[in-house]
């Protein structure tokens, strides 16, 4: 008998102290959790004043590995790869999340030009719960691939989701410009009264419709520097570089004093590992900076 009453006090002795263990451990998991958070943010800080390529991708990757939830953390390691071009290693820092955020997915293939890929996204997002966010990026998409039926059949559920969702509105809008016979997305919003494929071409650009947008941009004869800067960064979206460089170029002999034309071959031709070229754009930059400044 004294044996068993030893046994159960000491069962009853460890099963308390293993409550007393998880109570203690619950109850610092917020302080864990802000100790991690506060590591990621210095990291990341620290990688805004390192030059070093290298030490700056170390920087921002260990701070998403430190705290792979954290919003800074996560969107600046995606920032350093969308600003080198590297579209896919961008999405798999998001993918990496704990809880991807399928429309921030979604979003980014759609910038590249990754359509088919865009879509998967965007379903991925609808299937786990319907909302007019995801919905507008699954028109978005079909657009895009030119199904415009199936578009203009998301746009109009994004719209019925989210009344007061500015983005379905201009999806519908979108909608009525491809295809006018649509009468249901007609009766929704009023439609746009635009002049020329140039007004066409950027309502179109500014609502993710790369494709049509850019022919419409592209078929116009009297391009600006800024239209040749459009199409510039529309090609280096989906990674055709030289395609990307002839544009700004086009824009450059129109006005050789523009500083974002200017930037952007600087940044193209450090793509191409061109120093020579890059430093030249480089230099031009600062020399405006300095007129701007007087």
């Amino acid at each position: 008998m004294k044996t068993s009453k030893s046994q159960n006090r000491f069962t009853l002795i460890a099963a308390v102290v293993l409550l007393i263990s998880a109570l203690l451990i619950i109850i610092s998991i917020p302080s864990i959790n802000s100790y991690r958070r506060s590591i990621a943010s210095r990291l990341v800080a620290s990688s805004k004043n390192q030059k070093d390529i290298k030490k700056q991708l170390n920087l921002l990757e260990q701070a998403h590995l430190m705290d792979s939830q954290n919003t800074e953390a996560t969107d600046n390691l995606v920032n350093f790869w969308l600003d080198r071009g590297e579209v896919n290693r961008a999405i798999n820092v998001y993918k990496s999340s704990k809880n991807p955020d399928y429309d921030k997915i979604g979003n980014l293939a759609l910038e590249a030009q990754d359509y088919s890929k865009a879509l998967s996204y965007f379903k991925k997002s609808t299937a786990g719960r319907e909302t007019s966010t995801s919905l507008v990026g699954e028109s978005e998409a079909q657009f895009n691939l030119g199904h415009n039926s199936e578009g203009c059949s998301k746009a109009v559920s994004a719209s019925k989701l989210g009344l007061s969702n500015q983005a379905a509105k201009s999806a519908l809008q979108v909608c009525i410009i491809l295809d006018p016979t649509q009468s249901e997305a007609a009766s929704l919003v009023p439609k746009l009264t635009m002049s020329g494929d140039r007004e066409q071409g950027y309502f179109l650009l500014a609502n993710k419709i790369f494709k049509v947008g850019e022919s419409k941009l592209s078929s116009v004869a009297d391009k600006s520097a800024n239209d040749w800067l459009t199409l510039c960064k529309l090609s280096a979206a989906r990674g055709a570089i030289d395609e990307s460089i002839v544009r700004c170029t086009e824009g450059y002999k129109l006005n050789s004093s523009n500083t974002l034309l200017n930037s952007e071959l600087q940044k193209l031709y450090d793509l191409k590992s061109v120093p020579s070229q890059s430093n030249e754009f480089a230099n031009k930059l600062k020399q405006l900076q300095f007129l701007d400044y007087r």
